[in-house]
């Protein structure tokens, strides 16, 4: 009875331990050269397929469009946007934050999904 159960502990091991293999690599990702800003049970698999990019572009251009401010970086990192203007006008500490809350709620609009922090540069 006791070596039954012995070869039959050894069995199971043995098949347990077979079946561990290298059963990660079918759910191995490939690494992509750039993010994606989709959400991931609906992916596009075209060749123009939306990125990151667009989204920085985005804010790009509506700085361009919507204001009278030159666009500086723009970083986009999960769901935060940093954002960066410059102008030549010298504004007050008051007046820059004014502005910064007028610019957040334009980029706000375009790009709802992002928790935007925008800095304003004068006198560049």
């Amino acid at each position: 009875m006791k070596g039954r159960m012995i070869l039959s502990l050894l069995t199971l091991s043995l098949v347990l331990s077979g079946c561990n293999g290298n059963a990660n690599d079918q759910y191995r990702v490939q690494d992509e050269d750039y993010y994606t800003n989709q959400n991931p049970n609906f992916i596009d698999l075209t060749e123009n397929r939306p990125d990151i990019g667009d989204d920085q572009d985005k804010f790009v251009e509506t700085i361009e469009e919507f204001t009278d401010y030159r666009p500086g970086s723009v970083f986009v990192s999960g769901a935060n946007a940093y954002v960066t203007v410059h102008t030549t006008e010298s504004l007050s500490e008051e007046e820059k934050q004014k502005e910064e809350k007028k610019l957040h709620k334009t980029l706000r609009k375009a790009m709802p999904r992002y928790h935007i922090r925008v800095t304003i540069h004068d006198n560049d």
